[in-house]
């Protein structure tokens, strides 16, 4: 598959501030640079992401809705941030830190739905009106004998995205895994 210009320029950017990272600090602009854009998985390289961003409209609020069909042995975990900047995301239901403390209706920056459900919905809204999406799920290493959360941090996840008008749609890569699952969860966003 060719690459488009844009996209290989992207690539060979962030390419260059991972290794910047590894003898100075990057700069602020720099970093508000590798939050807002897509990153690609390394070892499959373009199309598959390992973080996508969705480009909205800036301060306006948006109602996503999260459908989930993954089929896999253990649920993917969508995972969706504000980007860079000013934002928030209100769950519409009861959401844990990772200090195990619940709260409703309380704004946060990040949200990963890592609990069973069919249907999530979710309000957003930024200061530069881009949602970040990526996902995680639960893999037995057998290296090491023990279950371990896996990412799209890690070089081993990978997705797809698809779009018909309001919906994206996004096939997901299980970690051990050859392919990509023909649908493992949707997002429909509508302005409020």
């Amino acid at each position: 598959m060719e690459i488009p210009v844009d996209v290989q320029k992207e690539i060979q950017y962030r390419q260059s501030l991972n290794e910047k990272t590894y003898h100075t600090n990057l700069t602020e602009s720099e970093l508000e640079w590798l939050k807002t854009h897509r990153s690609y998985n390394l070892l499959l390289g373009y199309p598959y992401l390992l973080t996508d961003i969705i480009c909205l409209e800036p301060n306006r609020q948006y109602s996503v809705c999260v459908e989930n069909f993954s089929q896999y042995p253990t649920t993917i975990d969508p995972c969706f941030a504000v980007s860079y900047g000013k934002g928030s995301i209100v769950a519409d239901g009861v959401v844990t830190d990772r200090h195990g403390k619940k709260s409703l209706g309380k704004r946060i920056r990040r949200l990963a739905l890592m609990d069973a459900y069919d249907t999530y919905r979710f309000t957003f809204s930024s200061e530069l009106g881009l949602l970040s999406v990526g996902y995680g799920c639960w893999v037995y290493d057998v290296n090491q004998k023990m279950n371990m959360y896996r990412n799209t941090h890690s070089f081993d996840c990978a997705m797809l995205r698809e779009q018909e008008g309001s919906k994206y749609i996004y096939r997901c890569k299980y970690p051990g895994k050859d392919q990509l699952e023909p649908c493992s969860f949707t997002l429909e966003i509508t302005p409020v």
